[in-house]
């Protein structure tokens, strides 16, 4: 390999991360029987997590306050898949571009469900490296990987955990937070 091609590598190298240097777990999101009545609870009840669905994320990032009157609530979902601060929820079911969100503290006590991958970082990301994540996972290069299985466009874990994401760049983040988008959170208050 010639010294330009291996200095051209060695760029390309510092600007990416390979996934699983990033996110130390993926989890799917729970799927639970919807008709179950055991664990179904109230917002105000013991131990009730909120459950959050595709339809919970928003376009610009944002995880959907919650709402006592339409969120699902539960008591039952296993401790190991409850959210925590700092992870970060993907669409696995693709329609245009991926949905992607920062799960804050006030999104918390709750659990992803069905069509949501959880990515779980591995050492807390700066808020700048976060945006950039989230612009990523956002954008048509992820939304390309899906393929069409039962009528609709699917991410599977394997494209996922292939993928090598931007590295920590303060000046872009700051650019991209700037970028007047109307509308348009980064997932960050």
């Amino acid at each position: 390999m010639s010294s330009t091609n291996r200095q051209h590598e060695e760029l390309l190298s510092a600007d990416r991360l390979p996934f699983e240097s990033v996110f130390s777990t993926v989890l799917s999101g729970w799927a639970f029987d919807r008709r179950a009545a055991d664990g179904a609870c109230g917002p105000a009840d013991s131990g009730a997590v909120r459950l959050i669905w595709l339809k919970s994320i928003g376009r610009d990032g944002v995880i959907s306050e919650p709402d006592s009157e339409v969120d699902d609530w539960r008591s039952d979902a296993p401790e190991r898949l409850h959210l925590r601060a700092g992870d970060i929820l993907l669409s696995s079911v693709i329609s245009g571009r991926p949905k992607a969100a920062l799960v804050q503290e006030a999104d918390l006590p709750a659990v992803a469900v069905r069509s949501l991958f959880v990515l779980r970082p591995a050492k807390p990301l700066s808020a700048e490296h976060a945006r950039l994540i989230l612009a990523f996972l956002r954008s048509d290069t992820v939304g390309d990987l899906a393929t069409r299985t039962s009528g609709q466009q699917h991410l599977r874990l394997s494209q996922l955990k292939a993928l090598e994401l931007p590295n920590e760049d303060k000046a872009l983040s700051a650019a991209l937070r700037a970028v007047p988008y109307k509308d348009v959170s980064w997932g960050f208050a």
